[in-house]
């Protein structure tokens, strides 16, 4: 009976010296923050190059509405004139100037807009969720759609041209069949 007692107290000092391995699930993760996984997310996602892209579809718009601004007033007018007459390429390298401007600066402030989107991610999403979605990005599975999306984008904004135009003509239809009523037939 001793020798089992004796047995018994050198087994438990050996177990007790002796580290126990735990189960993958029972070790605790190196879990990222919501917010790092938020951030992580969106550098996936290359979410720069979608701002990029994005902007530079909005920049001939903004550079075309600045100058067309100018054009509502005399004084506008005036300097639009002036920059015809002495500014290299007139008004035109004017408004493309503006664009290069504006997008250095909307560039400038990418970090900033990037940090808001991450927060956001956060207030919206459960943290759970945000690993979840970080994982995906960061799979084969994720890395391929983040690939072909270029791509699928270019295709659904063609679709949507397309679409778009008809829907614009069969309203114009409709309109105009509208008027008929109203003003007899339109020529």
């Amino acid at each position: 009976m001793r020798h089992s007692t004796l047995k018994s107290l050198i087994a438990v000092a050996l177990l007790a010296a002796c580290p126990v391995q735990l189960q993958a699930e029972d070790a605790p993760q190196n879990q990222a923050s919501p917010i790092e996984d938020a951030r992580a997310i969106l550098a996936a996602a290359r979410t720069e190059e979608l701002l990029d892209a994005m902007f530079a579809q909005l920049v001939p718009v903004m550079e075309s509405a600045f100058v067309g601004q100018l054009s509502t007033s005399a004084v506008g007018n005036a300097l639009l004139e002036s920059l015809d007459a002495k500014y290299p390429g007139g008004r035109d390298a004017f408004g493309k100037r503006f664009g290069e401007i504006i997008s250095a600066g909307m560039r400038a402030k990418y970090p900033a807009i990037l940090e808001a989107a991450a927060r956001k991610y956060v207030e919206q999403l459960a943290p759970e969720d945000l690993r979840a979605a970080r994982a995906f990005y960061e799979s084969e599975s994720g890395a391929r759609l983040l690939v072909a999306q270029p791509q699928l984008q270019a295709q659904l904004q063609q679709a949507g041209q397309q679409i778009g135009s008809q829907v614009g003509a069969d309203s114009a239809d409709i309109l105009l069949d509208e008027a008929e009523k109203y003003l007899g037939e339109i020529k």
